[in-house]
């Protein structure tokens, strides 16, 4: 260190000296094959290798390098006035425009290399790379270097560490990289690709939720980019550089490149390895900012339903220290037990409302270059336990299928699952399901929200659980269309996710809630795919206050002329089910309180996508009568003349009554055509009228002027059009 101090004082006097002709004569630097570490940025190096300068930069899935000649030149520099020994570079790459890179060399010693980049005076040191090695690392797993002398723990030995188990991904973080940061809507726009890099090292959330792992599917993970900018980068609404910005994301946050554009862009930039600037083309691309699946939390965990109440963090560190029973009535903790430096163990228990207790061991440690997950649990006396194997994500796939193979479960006949031993895996695996659908409900329950513009297979899964948890949004046909176009998707995408089973067997239940044919056969999808839950609700025709063998076509139709439907019940609620629409009535005595109203409140569902619900019959007495394509058949249910009976005609897709009607007795539907009749009318106040049948003319005599003449009309639905006919009856009036 006083060399180096010596040669950064002696360095000024030199470059002061403003005369060629003032010379040091000493040996040329010479530079043996090596690598050497920044001292500022662990993942940044240089190596010297067959003659070529090679700077480096290790990524999740191996190193990035830029390859330069060097040489080592005696000359006068313009800059600062003085002939010094220099290191000269120029990129190998004939595609890439730029200058010859200049560095004073301050030290080259077995224990540091120090240069100065001249043009600018930033000093770059760096050690040689097996002093950063002083702690074994995993085999294999490519951020092994990132571990460093500080990690004494689990989590900071694997910090930025991405394992796979086949299936899905996982990837731990320290704690002291944890930033919770508030929820807010993800940032979408497009930016510079050139301010991106395939990394997971060290990175930041733009929400981030506290997870210590997270967990996902394999191919999001290795779709997570970084921010490698150190300055702040704008988020734009436009690929182009006149954009409104619509957010700013700092170095290191987490996004995932959505689509490539065709608009290219070439700017100067900075080297952070080197100091030199030069041009670097790339093209706009849309991001959006990562959001992990779901992962386990630190601390206090707040992964429940709202109905139990966990304790916070400094209680939680008591009660894991303290071997005594934990006594509490719905209520629980979850904390980290231990985190050394192979071996990490964290424990949730939770105690009902009766005593009923239930207690999660959760082991991860290192073992053969693989991390072994073993999940013991104690749930009303009955213990299980489980074994998952994980492998570096960037393994060969030769790797991943042997270990997707290993960690499979066992296909088991019905008599096997009859069995004891049998009941004891299923068991076991009905217990790691609900925890991941307890996450599921509470992620979309409360911080989800719905993409205003899905594209993705993701963003449709969103939305239709979004559609299924929240009340407010609550719509099951919307749930069917979002989670099927999701798994469409998917399908054309080939990959194996982890949602599919869940997604699945949730538009069962939606398709079981509307009362519609295909829930047994997406739990069946869904038990294909290893999801116990479908297994169970089959065999047990039911998941929860769904029956499914009460789901039957109900082929009666009420409204004779109008368009078929299925029926079901939900409450004080009736809903129709059509092709296109469906349509929920509620008694008006149950939505207003008041016995005396004569009326249905109309919900209408539409099924095209577009449109969410339109609500009516909130302020009028008006009953449900049925459906004839895009017209919907309305009748008055309050009080009217005793011998008219007032209907109307509600036009579904354009949101409006197109025909008022009144009718003598009853209507008729014939071929989408309403058969009807209203009190004779004429222009000249004459027409002939019809001979009254024997019972008639006896009513006229007893109760004079009771006997009058209607006339049959035809209202012709699609055409909107009112035929009078010129068929006249008799008919009594009171």
């Amino acid at each position: 260190m006083k060399k180096l101090i010596l040669l950064l004082l002696f360095i000024p006097l030199v470059f002061s000296c403003n005369s060629k002709s003032s010379k040091t004569i000493s040996k040329k630097t010479e530079f043996e094959n090596g690598r050497w570490i920044s001292t500022t940025d662990s993942l940044a190096g240089i190596e010297i290798k067959n003659g070529k300068w090679i700077h480096f930069y290790k990524t999740v899935e191996g190193e990035s390098i830029d390859v330069y000649d060097f040489k080592i030149v005696r000359g006068y520099i313009k800059e600062i006035g003085a002939e010094i020994e220099y290191l000269a570079m120029k990129s190998v790459d004939l595609f890439l425009v730029s200058d010859t890179l200049k560095y004073a060399i301050l030290e080259n010693s077995a224990e540091l290399l120090s240069l100065s980049y001249i043009g600018r005076g930033n000093t770059l040191n760096y050690i040689p790379e097996k002093k950063t090695e002083d702690i074994s690392a995993l085999p294999a797993v490519s951020l092994e270097d990132t571990f460093g002398l500080e990690a004494k723990s689990f989590l900071a030995r694997n910090d930025g560490t991405a394992w796979t188990d086949g299936t899905k991904s996982i990837i731990f973080r320290s704690l002291s990289s944890i930033e919770y940061r508030e929820s807010k809507e993800p940032v979408r726009g497009y930016i510079f690709d050139g301010f991106l890099k395939k990394s997971i090292d060290n990175i930041k959330f733009y929400n981030d939720q506290g997870y210590f792992i997270i967990i996902d599917s394999i191919v999001n993970t290795k779709n997570i980019y970084t921010i490698s900018s150190k300055s702040v980068i704008d988020v734009r609404d436009s690929p182009n550089s006149s954009g409104n910005v619509v957010g700013k994301l700092i170095s290191g946050m987490a996004v995932n490149v959505l689509s490539e554009t065709e608009n290219m862009l070439t700017i100067n930039d900075v080297d952070k390895q080197v100091g030199g600037s030069r041009e670097m083309p790339g093209r706009w691309v849309e991001i959006e900012t990562y959001s992990p699946l779901s992962g386990h939390r630190q601390e206090a965990f707040p992964d429940n339903n709202g109905l139990w109440f966990y304790v916070d963090k400094t209680e939680a560190s008591r009660i894991v220290k303290d071997p005594g029973r934990f006594e509490c009535h719905m209520c629980g903790y979850q904390a980290i037990k231990e985190n050394t430096l192979n071996k990490l163990l964290f424990v949730r228990e939770e105690q009902g409302d009766y005593g009923d207790g239930e207690y999660l061991k959760h082991t991860f440690s290192i073992e053969k270059k693989e991390i072994v997950e073993i999940k013991d649990y104690y749930d009303y006396n009955d213990p299980v336990s489980s074994k998952r194997i994980w492998i570096p994500i960037n393994s060969s796939s030769v790797d991943i299928d042997r270990i997707k193979n290993r960690n499979k479960p066992k296909e088991y006949s019905q008599a096997e699952l009859d069995s004891i031993s049998a009941r004891e895996i299923e068991l076991r695996a009905l217990q790691e399901e609900e925890m991941r659908m307890d996450d599921t409900q509470y992620y979309f329950l409360n911080d989800a929200r719905l993409m205003e513009d899905p594209k993705s297979s993701r963003d449709f899964y969103n939305n239709g659980l979004v559609k299924f948890f929240n009340p407010n949004l609550q719509n099951y046909m919307g749930v069917i269309d979002d989670l099927n176009k999701a798994i469409e998707i998917n399908v054309v995408q080939d990959e194996e996710e982890l949602w599919v089973g869940l997604a699945y067997f949730y538009m069962g239940i939606a398709k079981g809630r509307l009362n519609l044919k295909g829930v047994r056969d997406d739990w069946k999808k869904a038990a294909s795919l290893g999801f116990y839950h479908a297994k169970k609700a089959i065999r047990e025709n039911g998941f929860g206050s769904l029956s499914i063998d009460k789901i039957k076509d109900n082929n009666i139709n009420k409204f004779p002329g109008t368009d078929s439907y299925t029926l079901s019940n939900e409450g004080e609620s009736k809903i129709y089910n059509y092709d296109s629409y469906q349509i929920t009535t509620t008694d008006l005595r149950y939505v207003t309180g008041f016995e005396d109203v004569i009326g249905d409140q109309i919900k209408i569902f539409y099924k095209d996508g577009k449109s969410i619900e339109l609500e009516i019959g909130n302020n009028e007495e008006i009953l449900f009568r049925g459906v004839v394509q895009d017209y919907m058949i309305i009748i008055d249910g309050g009080m009217s003349n005793p011998e008219v009976n007032p209907f109307r005609i509600f036009d579904l897709k354009n949101r409006k009554y197109v025909f008022y009607g009144n009718t003598i007795n009853d209507y008729k539907i014939v071929n989408s055509k309403i058969e009807f009749y209203e009190i004779a009318v004429s222009s000249s106040g004459k027409f002939t009228k019809p001979k009254c049948s024997s019972e008639l003319d006896e009513l006229e005599k007893q109760y004079p002027r009771s006997i009058g003449y209607i006339e049959k009309l035809i209202y012709d639905i699609f055409t909107q059009k009112l035929q009078r006919t010129g068929v006249y009856e008799c008919a009594y009036f009171q």
